[in-house]
């Protein structure tokens, strides 16, 4: 494609049209010289190549794309362009740049003249996908650690701690309970010293202050330039990246799961970070819930124990003294009224037994058996 003044009318409406193009294009000749490159083209390559390589003018055009730009001949790039050229296939392929730190999606198709090269910057899909495959891989490890029956609770939440701090690369995670306007740090995996397990604040001291009064995340990714200077959590604490949310057991309040650190954070919590922090309150909120029940159920089985104990000594004693007396009337005595109070007495005694067994084992009726209820009644 010339560039003079004889340039075609044709080659200059082309030449428009690729300079609009958002993705990079240049063409190489059989010498690997940049015979032509649109605007975007033209900045990667500059950007890329040592600066004598750079015409006064910006143009690159001229130069040997492999002798312009330092150490360009141990990339994937050199690898990849030269193969189109031997075999005249056309050739597709990312690649990461690191003296631009950028991702290029590339693709190349050959000619007898020399290559045609398309570069498209894929950094932010790239980046996309890796913080994709980061949170999916904190979900499995999550969903191991809370399905593990070998680990206690405090050990589940210090492991979900853990990965909750890789995962949004922050040094502190710790688990609160508020009780009477205190806060107490109940868990942590932390290194700052005042978020260390069985450490104490006054609440108005504490970020979970303004956690307790929001629906939603509080999330803090610069204190100092969102106005947190002078707040007595600030002063306290001195944390510059926070996010946390409320802990609630059967909707009453119970702390907040968070996460911080003291130095700023360059950019905000993503969805997929929030929505992380989210499911951990939930999930640490269903735990506490059904560590709760559990307690109550033990101590509705102490109860039920201690009635046990009561029906076998005051209801057993008596009874069997009854049933004593029962045979001494026996050998004393003949009277058609013996054998219903007999009747009478084993039933009681098969009814307490019945209900020792249901107390002391929890168990259903294992076996059924049809009844007359009219002849049961009538006894």
């Amino acid at each position: 494609m010339s560039d003079g003044a004889g340039e075609s009318a044709s080659n200059k409406d082309l030449r428009t049209v690729l300079d609009r193009m958002s993705d990079g294009f240049f063409t190489l000749d059989g010498d690997w010289r940049i015979a032509f490159a649109n605007d975007r083209g033209r900045e990667i390559l500059r950007s890329a190549m040592t600066e004598d390589a750079v015409g006064p003018d910006g143009s690159v055009e001229g130069a040997n794309i492999w002798e312009s730009i330092p150490e360009s001949t141990e990339t994937v790039f050199y690898d990849e362009y030269h193969r189109a050229m031997e075999t005249q296939e056309p050739v597709s392929f990312d690649s990461y740049y690191e003296p631009l730190d950028t991702w290029f999606d590339a693709r190349a198709f050959p000619s007898d003249e020399g290559l045609s090269v398309y570069l498209r910057d894929v950094t932010e899909r790239r980046e996309l996908e890796r913080r994709q495959e980061e949170s999916l891989r904190a979900i499995q490890r999550l969903y191991a650690v809370s399905s593990d029956q070998d680990r206690t609770f405090e050990e589940k939440v210090a492991e979900i701690l853990t990965i909750g701090c890789e995962y949004l690369d922050v040094p502190n995670g710790f688990l609160t309970r508020i009780e009477d306007e205190t806060q107490h740090v109940e868990v942590s995996h932390a290194t700052h010293p005042l978020l260390q397990p069985g450490e104490t604040c006054p609440l108005d001291e504490a970020y979970c202050k303004r956690t307790l009064e929001r629906e939603q995340l509080l999330t803090i990714v610069d204190a100092s330039a969102e106005g947190w200077a002078g707040d007595p959590a600030y002063e306290t604490f001195g944390l510059e990246t926070y996010v946390g949310g409320r802990v609630e057991v059967e909707g009453e309040r119970f702390g907040t799961l968070c996460f911080a650190d003291t130095s700023a954070r360059d950019e905000p919590f993503t969805d997929s970070q929030q929505t992380f922090v989210e499911l951990l309150t939930r999930w640490v909120s269903y735990e506490l819930e059904r560590r709760r029940a559990a307690e109550r159920l033990a101590s509705e089985r102490d109860r039920l124990d201690e009635f046990a104990s009561v029906v076998s000594h005051d209801l057993r004693n008596p009874l069997t003294t009854a049933r004593g007396r029962m045979d001494l009337l026996t050998d004393d005595c003949e009277s058609e009224h013996v054998e219903p109070v007999r009747r009478a007495l084993s039933r009681m005694d098969t009814l307490i037994e019945n209900i020792l067994t249901l107390s002391r084992e929890g168990g259903g009726v294992d076996e059924l058996t049809r009844v007359d209820l009219a002849a049961l009644a009538a006894d």
